[in-house]
């Protein structure tokens, strides 16, 4: 088809024949489970026909099956992705199903903005924030979590200390890493810990 789209541009029924080769690809690609190259080969029909026939649904059932495998992994981002993608490349045909799944993020965030709220109100501050923050991951736009986590902070302040090596799984004394020295002062105590020598040594 490259070729013949290269040399011999005017050969009758070439346009009509590479899109059938797409949609049939796609459909083999989606029938293997390969939905990302499915939703690419869709994605190379709609740039050479909008109107292709049916092409509205099979983008909106590609492109459903990546979102949900997303969302089963928990990765909101990587799901947004995709639906951003309907937004940018297939404009024309996937209004209905933006529509549709910016409202199921939507309601997703809601119910986790309830829940976290609900938790704020016991005073159960760590399960509010963490709550609040997935509100945020799954849907930015949401109206509350900014304002929840700041009255979060006010109510339950916190300080994040970053460190660069892992915590060991069994905390003991000892001096060849730092991560060995610092642990053990939080979860076991000494009655008296060497912070260093005096001039005096």
């Amino acid at each position: 088809f490259a070729r013949l789209l290269a040399e011999y541009p005017d050969t009758p029924g070439l346009d009509q024949q590479i899109n059938r080769y797409l949609r049939q690809n796609a459909l083999a690609l989606y029938r293997e489970s390969d939905y990302d190259r499915s939703l690419a080969v869709l994605g190379t029909l709609y740039d050479r026909n909008p109107n292709y026939s049916g092409l509205a649904g099979a983008v909106d059932t590609v492109s459903g099956k990546i979102i949900e495998a997303r969302l089963e992994e928990g990765d909101y981002a990587a799901a947004r992705t995709v639906l951003n993608l309907l937004q940018s490349q297939f404009d024309q045909i996937a209004a209905a199903a933006i529509r549709t799944w910016e409202g199921r993020f939507e309601q997703a965030a809601d119910r986790q903005m309830a829940e976290a709220r609900q938790l704020f109100a016991r005073k159960d501050y760590v399960a509010a924030q963490r709550a609040a923050r997935r509100a945020a991951t799954i849907w930015p736009e949401a109206a509350g979590p900014t304002q929840l986590l700041k009255e979060i902070a006010r109510e339950h302040p916190q300080v994040m200390v970053g460190v660069f090596q892992r915590t060991p799984t069994e905390p003991q004394r000892r001096l060849h890493n730092w991560s060995a020295l610092r642990t053990p002062r939080l979860v076991n105590p000494a009655v008296a810990n060497l912070d260093g020598f005096s001039p005096e040594g």
